[in-house]
């Protein structure tokens, strides 16, 4: 698995993912915001 992170703004971060499994290749991208202390995923797509 390989991954990357960064904070484009306060309270909001982006993540990427590349992950094996079973043979697949896949790749995970997610923007998070801080909402009361807690992140919340806004937007997710996987492919």
């Amino acid at each position: 698995m390989s991954d990357h992170a960064c904070e484009p703004a306060d309270g909001v971060a982006e993540v990427c993912l590349v992950v094996q499994h079973e043979g697949r290749v896949r790749a995970v991208a997610a923007r998070l915001s801080g909402v009361d202390g807690r992140w919340l995923v806004t937007a997710l797509q996987i492919g």
